[in-house]
């Protein structure tokens, strides 16, 4: 362990009892600012304290750092926690709240899949263009099971994976189609998919994934959207992630939504959706469907 690090887990053990000593808040904010992996640790300390990574040890393979919008980040109930060192952590550059008063927000749809096509396509593994979906063991189904397309009448049945947790689904989406409409500023994107699980009974754990990259899709490493998630910061331009946990024996749809400020010059955004049965025992682990997936840019545009 670097000695940034332990000097890290100090300042949160401390943060988690007291606030800080200005000095303190102070050599937080800069330690946070200048280190990577402080920054991962820090997410880790704060998710912990808030019980939001329940089962963390098994459900993600390295530290996640997530992103949060100021107007949805009430769920931090570790009190003495400074606004500089939150700024810090989840990168929030957005000027757009400031001036709320002044704009409102419109939607520019940049994907929305139902998997309702006859020429929809699915490959095995990692997707290697833009616009293609892939991911683990899954296909395309209507009504089974007792469950009902979330919209439209297909959806995509993510089968359980032997070797691991968790079954997950790719899509690469083209950003310079839409870069205009988007703006020549940090833009916020935001991504929506309804999970369901095919076996009640069970507690359920879903997962949403993005980054922003500049390159294209063949400069890409699968790796870093599952295993290597810690290392993502160094390879992308923005990444945010949100995981849910589902208690079991509900009988609905649940849909999950993630926030991500993309920066000018990003090219690709990949978005992973993420799915797993909460039991050690792989023979009890059930599939999972996805549906009504959707991603739109937030524009804010002035008030008349």
């Amino acid at each position: 362990m670097s000695t940034e690090t332990q000097r890290l887990d100090e300042l949160a053990a401390r943060l988690r009892e007291t606030p800080l000593s200005a000095d303190e808040q102070a050599e937080l904010d800069a330690l946070l600012l200048r280190c990577p992996e402080a920054r991962r640790r820090f997410v880790d300390h704060m998710l912990l304290q808030n019980d939001l990574n329940e089962d963390a040890a098994a459900l993600l393979s390295g530290p996640v750092t997530v992103s949060v919008r100021p107007r949805s980040a009430s769920w931090l109930s570790w009190r003495p926690l400074t606004a500089a060192a939150a700024g810090i952590v989840f990168g929030i550059l957005c000027t757009s709240v400031v001036w709320a008063y002044a704009a409102h927000e419109a939607r520019l749809s940049l994907l929305h899949e139902s998997f309702e096509g006859v020429r929809f396509g699915w490959q095995s593994g990692f997707p290697k263009e833009m616009g293609q979906w892939g991911g683990d063991e899954a296909k395309i189904v209507s009504s089974e099971a007792g469950v009902n397309p979330k919209d439209g009448v297909r959806m995509l049945k993510l089968e359980p994976v032997k070797t691991d947790l968790f079954s997950r689904t790719h899509c690469i989406v083209d950003l310079q189609k839409q870069s205009l409409a988007l703006g020549a500023t940090t833009r916020q994107i935001e991504l929506r998919a309804s999970f369901h699980p095919s076996v009640l009974g069970k507690k359920d754990r879903y997962i949403l994934r993005a980054a922003a990259f500049a390159d294209g899709p063949e400069k890409l490493d699968e790796r870093w959207m599952k295993e290597a998630w810690a290392q993502i910061d160094e390879h992308s331009l923005a990444y945010a992630a949100r995981g849910v946990s589902v208690p079991a024996g509900i009988d609905a749809w649940q849909t999950i939504t993630l926030m991500i400020d993309v920066p000018p010059g990003s090219r690709i955004l990949v978005i992973s959706m993420w799915a797993a049965t909460m039991d050690g025992k792989p023979a009890n682990r059930a599939a999972h469907y996805l549906d009504d997936v959707r991603l739109s840019g937030v524009i804010n545009e002035p008030l008349p």
